[in-house]
């Protein structure tokens, strides 16, 4: 029979797990399950009995999880372990470790946003760290922000060929020309700064676009317009596919990356 102290600590058991993203399922299950108990001495009884065997079971499912966890913290410490900033690093592993949890899930919602989370925390280091700010404010022509490049071309809001990183909606700067934060910068002109500076290609940009699609449904999901569920469900229907082209665009950017941060 379940004792006091074992149920209190089931409580707390159930509310750790239940708390984690993805385990959502934990509560509602336990609703269902003994949502509607009747109290009687029989029922009384057997609800002792599921208690005791869910309180194993949870203890299991804890255990399992934590290393899970720690084999995921310990594959993302791997992958990056040439990165010379702890920091940077920490950072990186984490999302990383987050990433193959989605992966494992098959949430692809979960595994696009932290793959354009570890994406866009090497950009923000690498605009620090190579002063990005200086070197579009000294230029006398940007020229490469109205020119093609990897065969794509680049359109400001205006229709104008290239994308203004000096002024305008997509700049560095702030209308009266101070730095913006680097966390205030659009994504777009991040990529665009660091795909020219760095002569990033070899990647694919109908993939590429597919990531960035994936990462920005997974702010308003339940929100979609129907063209956006219906191409997030084709791309969601074969995940294995999908996660396969958007980590290899992940792969083929941070391979190009991966020389000065180590």
């Amino acid at each position: 029979m379940a004792t006091r102290e074992q149920i209190e600590s089931l409580i707390k058991l159930v509310s750790e797990i239940t708390n984690q993203p993805g385990n959502e399922w934990v509560g509602r299950k336990i609703l269902n399950q003994f949502g509607n108990q009747k109290s009687s001495t029989q029922e009384n009884l057997n609800l002792n009995e599921d208690i005791d065997l869910m309180y194993k079971d949870l203890k299991r499912t804890k255990f399992f999880l934590k290393y899970i966890d720690g084999s995921n913290w310990r594959e993302g410490f791997k992958f990056y372990k040439k990165i010379k900033s702890s920091e940077l690093k920490l950072s990186l592993a984490a999302d990383y470790k987050e990433m193959k949890i989605a992966e494992q899930e098959q949430n692809l919602l979960e595994y696009a946003r932290r793959i354009i989370l570890q994406l866009e925390t090497i950009f923000n280091y690498l605009i620090i760290s190579e002063d990005a700010f200086s070197i579009i404010e000294q230029a006398d022509d940007f020229t490469f922000i109205s020119k093609k490049h990897n065969g794509e071309i680049y359109y400001n809001v205006k229709g104008e060929i290239g994308t203004d990183l000096k002024k305008g909606d997509y700049a560095f700067f702030n209308k009266e020309g101070s730095p913006k934060p680097v966390e205030s910068i659009g994504l777009p002109s991040k990529f665009l700064w660091i795909k020219i500076y760095f002569q990033i290609d070899k990647y694919s940009f109908d993939h590429w676009n597919d990531l960035v699609f994936i990462r920005n449904k997974s702010s308003h999901s339940a929100n979609m317009k129907p063209a956006d569920q219906e191409r997030f469900d084709r791309l969601n229907s074969d995940f294995e596919s999908t996660a396969r082209n958007i980590n290899k665009v992940f792969m083929t950017i941070f391979n190009q990356l991966i020389f000065k941060l180590i």
